[in-house]
């Protein structure tokens, strides 16, 4: 039976921090470092013998670099979508298929005193359609994003659902809001601690409806479900309905 060509090549450390929303590093092979000197990211003079009929033995000098060029492989989380964004100092595993020089990486080990900021993309298919690229619009997604201070959950409509959710946290401006497709929408906005329901029809059913601070209608309200009634402005104290 023949062996597959792709092979585990080395266990590496991430040389320079990874740049978000690329999916290559620069790493040096920790099971190669003896045939290294220097320090991570540093370029190294080897010196190189060759003889010339006309000068005889000649010495030169040329740039041999440390770092390898490595290509991200999702092995492991089939939904994610987007590279984990590790640091400089962090532990991965390298492939390599048969004698080509391309490299392949993947996560090894959990490292959390090295690991900082990240934004993580998780796509879940919503095509039937065989053949059609998955993206934003024909999947349901999640991101959650610590550098922009983000969790967004997205719920597509392209396989028969009445619309479209996004439920959107952002930490960093200090609001969450739900808003569908047909475009009604429920925003909290801490920072103003607010509250902001823009839909077309609100119903309220069950006991008592209290309100406990300053109470202002605009417009007509429908009490007890029977009766239309104008409340003015600006009313103040516990009122119920």
């Amino acid at each position: 039976m023949s062996k597959s060509k792709l092979n585990i090549y080395s266990m590496a450390t991430v040389a320079e921090d990874k740049i978000l929303g690329t999916n290559d590093i620069k790493v040096f092979p920790i099971e190669f470092m003896s045939e290294h000197e220097g320090n991570i990211n540093d370029e190294e003079d080897k010196k190189v013998m060759s003889n010339d009929e006309s000068m005889g033995t000649v010495q030169s000098t040329t740039k041999k670099s440390v770092t390898l060029n490595a290509q991200w492989v999702n092995i492991g989380g089939s939904n994610r979508i987007t590279a984990p964004d590790v640091m400089k100092g962090e532990t991965v595993l390298l492939f390599k298929y048969g004698s080509s020089d391309k490299y392949y990486w993947t996560t090894f080990f959990t490292e959390p005193d090295l690991r900082r900021r990240e934004a993580v993309l998780e796509l879940y298919g919503n095509e039937t359609e065989f053949g059609k690229i998955l993206n934003k619009e024909n999947s349901y997604w999640k991101l959650i994003d610590t550098v922009n201070k983000v969790i967004h959950l997205h719920t597509s409509d392209n396989d028969g659902e009445l619309t479209t959710y996004d439920f959107i946290l952002d930490t960093k401006n200090g609001s969450f809001s739900i808003t569908d497709g047909r475009k009604n929408q429920i925003i909290l906005n801490s920072k103003k601690d607010h509250l902001t329901l823009n839909v077309p029809n609100i119903t309220i059913t069950g006991g008592k409806v209290n309100f406990d601070s300053t109470v202002s209608f605009n417009k007509a309200v429908k009490m007890n479900g029977n009766a239309s009634t104008d409340v003015k402005s600006g009313t103040h104290g516990h009122t119920v309905l």
